[in-house]
């Protein structure tokens, strides 16, 4: 991930943080301002942006996005005080429907993810290490949830597979990290542990069309990406000093990673199955 700038749109003010990507390989990119407006571009299979729309104000900021395989969007909103609000967003980037949720004792929202059938998931944690996983109605209602308690870790990410099956990332503040597959009624069938990594904190989980889980580590000098399945997969991506807050991962098995760096400006590189870029979009605040 070198630091050499491609082409360059002139933007100011706000910062790309969210990324997903849908079965069409096209990538939603969220950029979230301070005053708590965030901005949905749409990009291309290869990154090029083809089109944007604010999304407007809220007391929050945008802190997740999770697109459906029909290509509507769920986005997540977070404030301060706890409370949430789900917007859906269709595939013309026209806001369906907005749901709000809480604020409730000591929960916070903190990943949403969208499985095969459609339905987002929000994912909670609450200060006395609890967490909870809600599925939710296409309209945005909540149906069911699933409770856990996790002394002695949070869980930063969310992700669903196209089974409908749920993946967790487990963090201690050592840095071990433990990832979860569970069944769709909450039984934990597969787990696997990670020791600490130097300077990088787990940040990320997403699925692939096969159900592999694809958890990022991130520091400040680079990341990891872990392919969990059976061959147990890594993949080592030098982000040449930016952060790494997102990735996704299309149906053609390729590697979104979104990376920023300190001076605000972002970059959407894509990796081929061997670990070549072959795409790389450069972007500046606006």
């Amino acid at each position: 991930c070198s630091s050499d700038l491609g082409h360059v749109l002139t933007r100011r003010y706000y910062v790309a943080q969210h990324i997903s990507v849908g079965t069409n390989d096209e990538t939603r990119l969220i950029w979230n301002r301070t005053d708590g407006s965030a901005v949905l571009s749409r990009l291309s299979v290869n990154g090029a942006e083809l089109g944007r729309r604010v999304l407007g104000t809220h007391a929050g900021k945008v802190i997740g996005i999770a697109t459906a395989p029909s290509g509507v969007s769920s986005i997540l909103w977070g404030e301060d005080n706890g409370a949430a609000s789900l917007w859906t967003v269709n595939a013309n980037y026209v806001v369906t429907k907005m749901v709000n949720y809480g604020p409730y004792d000591g929960w916070k929202a903190t990943s949403v993810a969208v499985g095969g059938d459609g339905l987002p998931h929000l994912l909670w944690n609450r200060y006395d290490a609890t967490a909870a996983i809600w599925q939710m109605s296409a309209a945005g209602d909540y149906l069911s949830d699933k409770s856990f308690s996790l002394p002695g870790f949070t869980v930063p990410s969310l992700a669903v597979g196209t089974d409908n099956m749920l993946h967790l990332a487990l963090t201690r503040p050592n840095g071990e990290t433990r990832l979860w597959t569970l069944s769709t009624t909450g039984n934990v069938t597969s787990q696997s542990t990670y020791p600490p990594l130097q300077d990088m904190k787990i940040k990320f989980i997403t699925t692939d069309k096969y159900n592999d889980t694809w958890a990022l580590w991130s520091g400040t000098n680079g990341c990891v990406v872990r392919t969990v399945s059976p061959n147990q997969q890594l993949i080592h991506i030098s982000s040449g000093g930016a952060m790494t807050p997102e990735i996704g991962v299309g149906s053609d098995g390729y590697l979104r990673s979104l990376q920023t760096s300190s001076d605000g400006r972002s970059r959407l590189r894509i990796y081929d199955n061997s670990n070549a870029v072959i795409s790389t979009q450069e972007f500046a605040p606006f």
